[in-house]
């Protein structure tokens, strides 16, 4: 009888799994039919200003007014929108002695907006980040309707010339692990 148990589990088990592999196939062909899947080496995924990419915002490109600034494609009310040369300005042109941390998405520089009378952080993108186009854009929808006293804000953005740029309130006085655990590391 321990025999035919064990074979009767062993079946079901591989009934179940056969039925989860199927489910899964039968999925992604569905996805794959209908033009909803993009592969991870789909130029969307990569490295595109925002502009480019689109979202439930936008329909179409990005398109310069007749002040030749850039017009973003995400809705102009939910935060600032920069221009390269504003952030380029601001963090003295990228300069290496303005960074004030490395992270997983890239360097953050001190700035400084509004002809110095505004210090910012700004957190620049790397192109080799794990972050995309859509987890940028979350990010701006999401942060730029957040706002309580003990979280830095999220002042705007800037996605031209292909970056993936967000300005924040600097916080002076060192990083928050630096108060939490009273250590530099």
């Amino acid at each position: 009888k321990s025999n035919t148990a064990i074979v009767a589990g062993a079946a079901s088990g591989a009934v179940v799994l056969a039925l989860i592999i199927g489910f899964c196939v039968f999925g992604a062909y569905r996805r794959r039919k209908r033009g909803d899947y993009q592969p991870a080496s789909d130029a969307t995924s990569g490295w595109l200003p925002l502009s480019l990419y689109g979202n439930s915002h936008s329909a179409g490109s990005a398109k310069t007014n007749t002040t030749g600034s850039y017009a973003s494609s995400l809705p102009s009310n939910l935060c600032r929108h920069f221009s390269f040369a504003e952030i380029k300005a601001a963090t003295k042109n990228f300069d290496e002695s303005r960074v004030l941390g490395v992270g997983g998405f890239g360097k953050v520089y001190r700035g400084e907006i509004d002809g110095g009378t505004t210090k910012v952080a700004i957190k620049r993108g790397n192109p080799m980040s794990e972050q995309g186009v859509h987890e940028f854009q979350t990010e701006i929808e999401m942060l730029s309707k957040l706002r309580h006293r003990h979280l830095v804000s999220l002042i705007g953005y800037c996605e031209e010339n292909c970056e993936m740029i967000l300005v924040y309130d600097y916080m002076a006085h060192g990083t928050m692990r630096e108060h939490l655990y009273k250590t530099q590391n």
